[in-house]
């Protein structure tokens, strides 16, 4: 491989994981912002926005399947 594809590569993986890291961060703070819930950012509210994105997830790609 070119070292420009595996740069890219890596930076996709990079990005990836930054985006299920920082992903449910964002969707708490964007409910905070929006409808002033005061939702606090912690690992369990993260874990349960992660949970809710992978269940909303399998319903939209189950809806899309059939």
């Amino acid at each position: 491989m070119e070292n420009g594809k595996i740069v890219v590569i890596c930076l996709l993986f990079i990005l990836l994981i930054v985006l299920v890291i920082f992903g449910p961060v964002f969707t708490i703070w964007s409910l905070n912002a929006i409808f002033g819930t005061q939702i606090p950012v912690n690992f369990t509210t993260w874990a349960a926005v992660s949970w809710l994105i992978v269940i909303f997830h399998g319903i939209r790609f189950q809806a899309k399947k059939n």
